[in-house]
């Protein structure tokens, strides 16, 4: 009986050390988004059936993947949809994915070059741009990169989830 406890711990140990090094893969460096345009927009409200009058904050941002791997990556850079929730006062966490689209139920498949892919050696970046709005004015943000594979794996680039620490928005 000790003896499958232990042989199970050992699994267990090694799927997390794999599910860890395939997310070690990429990193996100030098995050950086700016306010760049605040107006005064005019919201629907289902509830009342009635406009009211919102303010929306833009902010716009990069930042640089770089391939931690020791093997070649290829990496999304373009069709890259902006998500974002407000996880307590004015911090947004920012996701960054690729959703599936479809035309008439079918799969929309883009072309390589809407999907800006670029290849990785080990230690090199590739920058990534976003652009996003928001009701409310933001003070810090988190990004996640989380691309993925709606293509059977067609063209074979990374999927997973990064994330980076916390990083304060210049003052606006």
């Amino acid at each position: 009986m000790q003896k499958t406890m232990n042989r199970i711990k050992y699994l267990l140990l090694l799927l997390g050390f794999a599910s860890f090094s395939f997310a070690g893969d990429l990193e996100i460096i030098n995050p950086a988004l700016m306010f760049t345009s605040k107006e005064e927009v005019k919201a629907y409200i289902y509830k009342t059936e009635s406009y009211e009058d919102r303010v929306r904050y833009t902010y716009t941002g990069f930042f640089w993947l770089r391939n931690t791997s020791n093997t070649t990556q290829q990496v999304m850079t373009g069709m890259l949809s902006p998500g974002h929730s407000i996880k307590q006062d004015s911090i947004a966490s920012v996701r960054l994915t690729h959703p599936r689209k479809s035309v008439d139920g079918s799969l929309l498949v883009p072309s390589p070059s809407e999907l800006k892919l670029v290849t990785l050696n080990p230690s090199e970046v590739a920058l990534v741009e976003l652009s996003f709005g928001s009701s409310v004015k933001l003070t810090q943000f988190e990004l996640e990169y989380s691309p993925s594979d709606h293509y059977a794996d067609r063209f074979q680039f990374w999927t997973g989830t990064v994330k980076s620490d916390i990083i304060d928005i210049p003052k606006h």
